[in-house]
């Protein structure tokens, strides 16, 4: 399987019976990637800077709304860590998915949106959307001028949307090498790596008890965040 950050670390911690857990039922293999996303706002909002978009929304709590694909997913719970890191009230507009949400965005009826880098490439090209920062320790290089959230005077905020491959428990430790040995060398091909930059991934490749501890990691990061924002439905 080929599970993200909302299988394993967000979906566990938001529902009352998962049905599975993670780190007893499945195997990780490794983690194949991450993308990021960028903070978006639509042309009409009064900023240009994260910076100018801190203060206006501070100066009015509750006024202004994000969109996301739906409650519990990375765009809900990453805004939601900003805002406790902030001190920000912003409301949260979930929908039936990223399409529905970024069409409200576009449209000025919701004002603020985190939006994958493939989502966002043609609306900020467009004009109809505006980038005030990626989330990411480093510029995309189509939108150089977009700073990272740290060079935006956010410090300590990291985020991203992984993916990795697991297998069921109990599978021979000599099939998990195996299996980790041919993933890694396919991760570092260059056909796979101009692949995975074409789509705004970055390939990450470790070893089986990395990526479980990565996993136990960010499922204890996210845990407090999805109690606070009150998306846990335990």
């Amino acid at each position: 399987m080929v599970p993200t950050v909302t299988t394993m670390s967000l979906g566990p911690q938001l529902m009352s019976k998962p049905g599975f857990d993670p780190l007893k039922d499945l195997t990780p293999i490794a983690r194949l990637g991450a993308t990021n996303f960028f903070l978006s706002v639509h042309p009409s909002f009064p900023a240009r800077t994260m910076k100018e978009w801190i203060e206006v929304v501070r100066k009015s709590p509750g006024k202004y709304s994000y969109a996301s694909s739906g409650t519990g997913s990375p765009h809900h719970i990453f805004m939601e860590l900003l805002k406790k890191q902030l001190n920000l009230e912003i409301t949260h507009v979930p929908y039936k998915g990223g399409a529905p949400a970024l069409a409200d965005l576009v449209a000025g009826r919701t004002q603020l949106q985190f939006m994958t880098i493939p989502a966002s490439i043609g609306h900020i090209q467009s004009g109809r959307i505006r980038p005030l920062a990626i989330l990411d320790k480093q510029r995309y290089p189509l939108f150089p001028n977009v700073p990272t959230i740290s060079e935006a005077g956010v410090k300590n905020y990291d985020v991203n949307n992984w993916y990795g491959v697991v297998v069921a428990a109990g599978t021979p430790p000599a099939i998990v090498d195996k299996l980790n040995v041919a993933l890694i060398k396919a991760l570092r091909s260059e056909e796979v790596q101009a692949r995975f930059s074409g789509l705004g991934l970055v390939p990450v490749s470790n070893s089986p008890k990395e990526f479980q501890q990565f996993i136990a990691t960010e499922s204890a990061r996210w845990a407090e965040i999805i109690r606070v924002s009150g998306a846990s439905l335990k």
